[in-house]
């Protein structure tokens, strides 16, 4: 299971790395912000007219670092093995816990274990806070252990810059304050809680200094869209993951005392569980939210394996191994055989995006789909399911760009060619579908989107013809459905 899990997983991201699109939904919108602090030096603007950015400022401010210095063909490559680079030292850390917490070589499970998310294969490339802030709170859980009143002070600054990355990401806060006031240790309760407030609070204060916008930014799902099901939904198949159920049941094993390790990471688990959902019961939420749940379940999990080997219950064992080949292993070894077709359909994707890219250097362009959002020469809007939730929710006017779309103000529109909704919410604005209908036509369609051109434009004109050249498929909105569904 490990290792199909890891094949899965090392190919996925092997050819996603350099990959010219996105590597999951929302990457635009992230490099978007990047790109406008390098240029600018402001991270967040008004959200009364533009998608807020909802990451804590050290995210922003991390990934735009290598751009100062360095430039590259791909500007998503260097904030991508940040964020990847993140992923391994979490596992770096994680085993460490189980070192620490596991004297016996059962220990050395947490390191297959650990890669072998299904959860977490489509995110370890993506631009987003996670990673870097499970960092940080696993980090602080390390420190803690290690029974130092020195590292205490270190447990609390790691406690307090994981919400730097995401303000959500409080669990490591509250565990140690929890496990450090069971155990009555109140002057390291002091510096623990000191450190924290310095890192979260105190730095979110000296960023406002610079961003007079962050709090309205990073605050601006206050009053969230609700989906029970889509939370459920969630929930349901983070559980479904082998290394969570052994885990949890490993819980029923352990050598517990209420001041002890295990009870530290068991609270940690218990408290990052339950921020994980009610923050998810919002209409945005996604797996991401239990990361810092499932990273925290390793140990455990590693654990389970001596436990469960020691069983007396052989039978019992045998079926749930069946269980776990059948509905587990085998799929995940054939979607190893699937992605080994990768290398050529990435490599075309890119060189499609790069004679997009040339053939849209000066034309004004709006695209709802992030790949060519990304080959435009301006992102104009970064993240249109988050301009269509927060227009639901009442915190942003869209009807200035609708006038504009009505307008003919862009030369080209790009949609994506299948009209989607994610937890009841449309990935397209009903605003800004309707002046769409009006103003542009469907010309072609071209590597799941469909690209419009203006209502009275020549058929023969220069970008027409621009685009017929690059082999969008023009008959597929001619005579097919594939330019209807949008």
């Amino acid at each position: 299971y490990c290792l199909a899990s890891f094949g899965t997983l090392f190919i996925r991201t092997a050819f996603r790395v350099n990959h010219l699109g996105q590597a999951g939904y929302g990457d635009a919108g992230v490099l978007h912000a990047v790109q406008r602090l390098q240029q600018t030096g402001v991270i967040y603007r008004d959200t009364s007219r533009d998608v807020p950015a909802l990451y804590g400022p050290m995210l922003y401010a991390i990934l735009a670092v290598p751009g100062r210095f360095v430039t590259v063909a791909n500007p998503l490559l260097l904030p991508r093995l940040i964020v990847f680079g993140a992923f391994l030292l979490c596992i770096a850390t994680v085993v460490s816990i189980a070192h620490k917490l596991i004297p016996h070589p059962y220990w050395l499970w947490s390191v297959p274990l650990a890669l072998s998310f299904s959860a977490m294969v489509e995110w370890v490339v993506q631009l987003r806070g996670d990673f870097l802030a499970v960092l940080c709170a696993l980090l602080a859980l390390r420190l803690l252990l290690s029974d130092s009143s020195r590292a205490v002070l270190a447990a609390g600054a790691c406690a307090g810059l994981a919400t730097q990355f995401k303000f959500t990401y409080v669990a490591a806060l509250g565990t140690g304050f929890l496990w450090l006031l069971a155990r009555r240790r109140w002057k390291d309760l002091a510096a623990f809680s000191l450190a924290g407030v310095l890192t979260s609070i105190g730095l979110y204060a000296a960023f406002m200094a610079r961003e007079p916008k962050l709090v309205e930014n990073v605050l601006a799902l206050g009053k969230p869209i609700m989906d029970y099901a889509g939370a459920a939904a969630i929930v349901f198949h983070i559980l479904q993951e082998p290394i969570a159920l052994l885990g949890l049941t490993a819980i029923c094993f352990l050598p517990w005392r209420p001041a002890g390790g295990w009870a530290l990471l068991v609270t940690f688990l218990g408290v990052s569980f339950t921020v994980a959902s009610i923050i998810a019961l919002q209409a945005g939420g996604n797996m991401n939210y239990y990361f810092e749940f499932l990273f925290g379940l390793v140990p455990l999990a590693a654990l389970g394996m001596m436990t469960v080997r020691r069983s007396p219950f052989t039978m019992a064992g045998l079926y749930l191994s069946a269980l776990l080949l059948i509905f587990h292993v085998i799929p995940k070894a054939h979607k190893v055989v699937e992605f080994t077709r990768l290398p050529k359909l990435d490599a075309a994707h890119n060189r499609n995006l790069i004679a997009l890219k040339a053939a849209l250097r000066d034309r004004k362009v709006l695209s709802m789909d992030g790949d060519i959002a990304l080959a435009a020469s301006q992102i104009v809007l970064p993240d249109p399911f988050g301009a269509a939730q927060f227009e639901r929710m009442g915190r942003l006017d869209l009807r200035p760009l609708a006038a504009r779309i009505r307008g003919r103000d862009f030369d080209l529109v790009a949609v994506q060619e299948e009209a989607e909704t994610y937890r009841g919410i449309p990935l397209l604005s009903p605003t800004l579908r309707n002046a769409i209908e009006q103003a542009y036509r469907p010309y072609c369609a071209m590597d799941g989107a469909v690209l419009l051109l203006a209502r009275g434009s020549p058929a023969g004109s220069e970008l027409a013809a621009r685009l017929a050249a690059l082999g969008c498929n023009v008959s597929a909105c001619d005579s097919g459905s594939a330019c209807r569904s949008w």
